[in-house]
């Protein structure tokens, strides 16, 4: 099996009153940070061996906040593989599946608002939900083929 190894990089940040906001952070199946961030801006460093000729997916899991919870958000500010900038890519091909809290979902609806679902290109993660980036193995043939538009 030919692999590629890899440093990433997120870079996080955290809005909140109370409580922290919970993240779990992924690489494929391989969690990489699960806690809450306790400190409003933060990196997450982690170095993995990736397949090559295979599809990956970097996830980030927004756990833990209720609605009695005060307000709190957590920003993907930027993602860094290899030293090299995929915040561009993120707002065009991430996805973000929020878990919208009951009632307001439901009155959200009866007002006519249609809640997205999933939200392309979201960074900013105010309700519970699981974000995903997916890229492609080798890398750079990834990165290559997006400038090209493919």
């Amino acid at each position: 099996m030919k692999t590629e190894t890899f440093e990433f990089k997120i870079f996080l940040h955290a809005d909140y009153n109370l409580v922290a906001p919970l993240v779990e952070i992924a690489i494929d199946e391989n969690v990489i940070f699960d806690s809450k961030l306790e400190i409003q801006d933060t990196t997450v460093v982690s170095t993995q061996t990736l397949e090559l000729e295979k599809t990956h997916h970097l996830t980030i899991k927004r756990l833990g906040k209720t609605v009695d919870c005060p307000e709190q958000t957590c920003k993907v500010m930027d993602i860094k593989i290899d030293n090299t900038s995929v915040r561009d890519l993120v707002y065009h091909t991430s996805l973000y599946y929020p878990e919208y809290p009951e009632p307001w979902a439901t009155e959200q609806k009866k007002s006519g608002i249609e809640l997205e679902y999933p939200v392309i290109g979201e960074t900013i993660f105010g309700h519970n939900g699981v974000w995903c980036f997916e890229f492609f193995s080798p890398f750079y043939q990834y990165l290559i083929n997006k400038v090209k538009g493919q």
